[in-house]
């Protein structure tokens, strides 16, 4: 398990700098006084990585919590981390700096998480013997 929080909270980490850099210095949607907005990487990434913090933290619960198997433990922790990525980008793109809007932004992260976990685990639980075996009546 530990194994798996430590390549999440890596990926974590690298993941929102690349995406943070492709806002600043690709799209350019910084602050313009960073070079016409295509700087201020090193201001952004760590405000940024700490303020979706809890919504990571959300995620890798999910993802290491209950007894998922190896693979369904990846999957749930690949697609929180895309989803994490997705809303911060979108929320570069939609130029959000409203701090409540960024709080419900954050709280509808830790949801889709969870509703990912949840998803994956029911998958699971449908696709094990002793779930198909129940399900038949044989149990």
């Amino acid at each position: 398990m530990w194994r798996y929080l430590f390549a999440f909270s890596l990926a974590y980490l690298v993941g929102t700098a690349g995406v943070i850099w492709i806002a600043t210095a690709v799209l350019c949607l910084g602050d313009p006084k960073f070079d016409r907005g295509c700087g201020g990487w090193g201001l952004y990434f760590p405000g940024w990585a700490v303020f979706y913090l809890p919504a990571a933290a959300v995620a890798a619960a999910a993802g290491l919590t209950g007894d998922l198997p190896r693979r369904a433990r990846a999957l749930v922790l690949a697609a929180s981390l895309a989803l994490l990525w997705a809303w911060l980008l979108l929320s570069w793109l939609t130029g959000m700096t409203d701090s409540v809007r960024l709080i419900g932004h954050n709280l509808v992260l830790m949801l889709g998480c969870a509703l990912i976990r949840l998803g994956v685990g029911w998958l699971n639980r449908r696709s094990t013997p002793t779930g198909l075996a129940s399900e038949r009546g044989e149990a």
